[in-house]
């Protein structure tokens, strides 16, 4: 995979796309009927994560198979810093919002110690269960992968299928579906992540995207096409397993992420191009503390000090308000500050 690849810019207009997906699957309440114009984003609940992680090991992919010695701690950092920094300032902001609201519902420290350590707590921030998924699945592709060998296509394979298995003969919601809250869906959910994992990690190691030219208009519409059909079951079948098990899943997130990848989009100047990264340099930011951000605007309209609005308008207002509070925490002058946001 060529450097370059990492600025293609249909995937960095596509990562701010899916990160406001992620807050319309959390807190969007659609009616009997929705728009005509919001139906594309309906359509497209849940394929944030499988995209994103798709994503990560296609770009992963050439640091894990080269064995960079520093890889493995500068992306380790990358990951658990965000996934304790964020418990953190969730409990500190959530507990005296709890208190005043005299809700008794105030986070514990087994709430934080969890938080930290899954990222998912319900008390805290569910969410960053992606986080602790990612963390995982990095490790084992970092010393399945790191010294490329001729088998490794059939590991990748392997992986795959073993993963599907997994998932439709039911043994992984039984291995992990008693568990409490807070282990039950991160455990389970690495193996439903593990074939959009795999299929990312193999486009790039076998080089699967120089099939196709970019702008090819047949590849395009092939994987609209893949996508469309795959999410028109999907739509009304979503929570099997532990929400990501349903097969349908890879070629609807898949054929987005590669129709998006094919697209033509002009040569940009050096200007727009930093102005593009600035847009879309704050996804995990926005990610980490959406849930906390809507957190504050629902007590604010409760209180009459916003008006009451309808909640994909309050969705767009969240992701608005979290870039702008992302940005402000990029301007403080402390290294680890940036990671908690890019």
């Amino acid at each position: 995979m060529h450097k370059d690849n990492e600025y293609n810019i249909g995937w960095m207009l596509l990562r701010p796309l899916i990160c406001f997906e992620v807050i319309l699957e959390h807190f969007w309440v659609m009616g009997d009927s929705v728009p005509s114009w919001q139906v594309p984003f309906d359509y497209m609940l849940s394929m944030s994560v499988p995209i994103f992680i798709f994503m990560a090991f296609f770009f992963g992919e050439r640091h894990i198979t080269a064995n960079e010695p520093g890889y493995l701690r500068k992306r380790g950092r990358r990951i658990v810093w965000p996934l304790i920094g964020w418990a953190l300032i969730y409990a500190a902001v959530l507990v005296p919002l709890h208190w005043l609201r005299g809700d008794g519902n105030l986070p514990g420290v087994d709430d934080l110690l969890w938080q930290s350590v899954t990222g998912h707590s319900k008390a805290l921030n569910p969410s960053m269960w992606y986080q602790s998924v990612l963390l995982l699945l990095t490790l084992a592709f970092f010393y399945t992968f790191r010294k490329p060998t001729k088998r490794d296509a059939m590991v990748l394979l392997a992986l795959l299928c073993g993963a599907i298995v997994l998932e439709y003969s039911g043994l992984n919601y039984y291995m992990f579906g008693n568990l409490r809250f807070e282990l039950k869906y991160p455990l389970g959910r690495v193996v439903e992540m593990i074939p959009f994992a795999v299929l990312g990690y193999a486009c790039a190691r076998y080089s699967l995207l120089e099939r196709f030219a970019l702008g090819s208009l047949p590849a395009i519409l092939l994987f609209i096409a893949i996508a469309v059909a795959a999410m028109i079951p999907l739509h009304n079948d979503k929570n099997f397993g532990f929400g990501y098990g349903n097969i349908f899943y890879i070629p609807a997130a898949i054929g987005i992420a590669l129709a998006v990848w094919y697209i033509p989009f002009p040569r940009l100047g050096p200007k727009t191009m930093r102005a593009l990264r600035f847009l879309t340099s704050f996804t995990l930011g926005i990610y980490c503390i959406h849930r906390l951000v809507m957190t504050i605007i629902k007590m604010a309209v409760r209180h009459g000090l916003l008006p009451g609005l309808d909640t994909f308008y309050l969705c767009v207002l969240t992701y608005i308000v979290s870039f702008i509070t992302c940005w402000l925490i990029s301007r403080i002058p402390w290294k680890h500050a940036g990671l908690l946001v890019k």
